[in-house]
C-alpha cells in the first residue's frame, strides 16, 4: 500500500489530495482496505516521505520540503544533496541545520526561493544518524577536558561526561560515542576506549579506520562459520572440470596475502590462443543469507593499508581456503577464452574448476626486461610469453577500434610504493622511503 501511495502522489508530485479522494483513487473505501490506508499514510509521514497540512496529503515536495544528506562546511553552512539525485542542492545557513551533523539524512524545509542560485532551506527534522561515535583528541579549554573530533566536518567540540574526564589526559587520542545531540549548545559525548597517545606509532591509521566506521574484528558468529569450512573434497570436485595439470600461475605484488585470481595460456590452431582466467570460487563456502554472506555485504571490500589489509572475509577464507596458493587444490570459476590473430575473442567457455597453482610469481619480478630471457623453467616461460601476446593482441584491436591512449603527465603509468619504518626516531613519522614505479 506505502507503494501505491507512493506512486499516485509522484504523478503529480505539487498536488496535494484530500483523504476520500486518496482512498478512492486507490480503491480503499472500506473495510481492511481502509485501514491498511490509514495505516501507511501514518507510516509514510513518520518517515517523511509524505507531508498532511490542512487535512490535504501530498509529496514533500507539494509543501516546500526535500529529503537529503547532510553536508557540513568548515564554516558551519551546509548543503543539502538530494536524496533522489535528482534537482539542485540547497543552502543551509549557518546556525540552520539544527542538531544535525555531517552526512546525516534530514528533512528540510525551503525557507528562500533564489531564482538561479541554490535555494535556502533549514534542517526541520534528523531522519536518520550517520555516525553514533567519531575519533577525538582530548584538550583543555577554559580549564576543562573536551573532545575534538578528528573529522573537521564535525565542526565543533564535544562536552565530555563528567566520569570521563577522571581517566584522561590532554592529548589523549580517544573513539568516543555521542550520547546527546543539542541544538543550541555542544553535543555530549562518552569514551568508549582510549586508544592512545597523540602521535603513537600507527595511532593515525587506526584512526582513520574508526573514523570511517571499519570495525577490523569479525563477529563471532561470522567466525564460528568461517571454521566449519575446509580445503577442496573429492566430494566437492564430482561437478567439476579438473585443470591441476594445467599449469596456472598467480601474478600480484610482493606484499600480497590473498590470491583470488589465476592465468593460464595454451596454443591452439589457426595462431589462436587460449587463455584461462580462473578466480577463486568464494560462492562455494559462502551461501546466501549466512553470517559469511551477510558481514561481507556490509563491508563490500577488503581494505588495503600502508601496514595492513582488512579483509573483507576471515583469514581462514581469504588467506587460505579462498586464496590460490601455490602447489594445493582449489576451488574457482573459470573464463576460458579463445582469442585469433587479430584480438578477436571467438569463443568463450565459462564452468566451475579446480586448479592446482603452479606458480606464485609477483609484478616486481616480471617488470626486469631481461624477466622472460632468465627464466629457466620453460612451461612457465612458454605460458608467460603466450599471455604477453594475448595481451598485444587485444591491445592492438582496441585502438583499432578507436580506444584512446591516455598518457600520464610524465609519458608513463605510475604507482606509489611506501616503505615504513618499524622504529621511527620520530613517533609521528613513520615513513622512510616513497619510490615511484613505471609499469610499461
Amino acid at each position: 500500500m506505502k507503494q501505491r501511495i507512493l506512486s499516485h502522489l509522484r504523478k503529480t508530485p505539487r498536488k496535494t489530495h484530500t483523504f476520500k479522494t486518496l482512498a478512492r483513487h486507490l480503491d480503499a473505501q472500506r473495510g481492511a482496505s481502509l485501514h491498511e490506508l490509514k495505516k501507511a499514510l501514518a507510516a509514510l509521514e513518520e518517515e517523511a516521505r509524505i507531508t498532511k497540512e490542512s487535512g490535504r496529503y501530498g509529496c514533500i515536495e507539494a509543501f516546500g520540503f526535500a529529503r537529503g544528506t547532510l553536508d557540513v562546511k568548515r564554516k558551519g553552512f551546509a548543503f543539502l544533496i538530494p536524496e533522489s539525485g535528482e534537482g539542485k542542492d540547497l543552502y543551509i545557513p549557518r546556525g540552520r541545520i539544527k542538531d544535525a551533523l555531517h552526512k546525516d539524512l534530514v528533512l528540510a524545509k525551503i525557507t528562500r526561493r533564489r531564482g538561479y542560485m541554490l535555494d535556502e532551506a533549514e534542517v526541520v527534522k534528523v531522519l536518520k544518524r550517520h555516525r553514533e561515535t567519531f575519533v577525538a583528541t582530548v584538550r583543555k579549554k577554559n580549564g576543562k577536558l573536551v573532545l575534538v573530533p578528528d573529522e573537521r566536518a564535525l565542526q565543533e567540540d564535544f562536552v565530555l561526561a563528567d566520569d570521563d574526564r577522571k581517566h584522561l589526559d590532554e592529548d589523549d587520542k580517544v573513539l568516543a560515542r555521542i550520547v546527546r545531540y543539542n541544538t543550541f549548545k555542544r553535543h555530549e559525548a562518552t569514551v568508549v576506549r582510549r586508544l592512545g597517545k597523540k602521535g603513537d606509532k600507527g595511532l593515525d591509521i587506526e584512526s582513520k579506520i574508526l573514523e570511517h566506521g571499519i570495525e577490523p574484528a569479525f563477529p563471532e558468529a561470522v567466525l564460528e562459520e568461517a571454521r566449519t569450512c575446509h580445503p577442496p573434497q573429492d566430494d566437492s570436485l564430482a561437478q567439476r572440470r579438473d585443470l591441476r595439470d594445467t599449469l596456472t600461475l598467480t601474478i600480484d605484488g610482493e606484499d600480497a596475502k590473498d590470491f583470488d585470481d589465476a592465468l593460464s595460456a595454451e596454443a591452439a590452431e589457426e595462431g589462436r590462443l587460449v587463455i584461462g582466467v580462473h578466480i577463486a570460487d568464494v560462492s562455494h563456502y559462502v551461501e546466501r543469507g549466512t553470517a559469511l554472506d551477510e558481514e561481507a555485504k556490509r563491508r563490500g571490500t577488503s581494505i588495503y593499508l600502508p601496514d595492513r589489509v582488512i579483509p573483507m572475509l576471515p583469514g581462514v577464507l581469504s588467506e587460505e581456503i579462498c586464496s590460490l596458493n601455490e602447489g594445493v587444490d582449489r576451488l574457482t570459476m573459470s573464463c576460458v577464452m579463445t582469442i585469433d590473430e587479430a584480438g578477436r575473442i571467438v569463443d568463450v567457455d565459462l564452468f566451475e574448476s579446480v586448479i592446482r597453482s603452479h606458480k606464485r610469481l609477483t609484478y616486481e619480478a616480471l617488470s626486469a626486461e631481461t624477466a622472460l630471457d632468465d627464466m629457466r623453467d620453460v612451461r612457465l616461460k612458454s605460458v608467460l610469453e603466450r599471455l604477453k601476446e594475448a595481451a598485444a593482441r587485444l591491445r592492438r584491436a582496441r585502438f583499432k577500434n578507436g580506444s584512446l591512449d591516455l598518457e600520464t603527465p610524465d609519458g608513463d603509468e605510475r604507482t606509489v610504493s611506501l616503505t615504513l619504518d618499524e622504529h621511527p626516531e620520530n613517533p609521528g613519522d613513520g615513513f622512510i622511503g616513497v619510490e615511484f614505479l613505471t609499469r610499461e
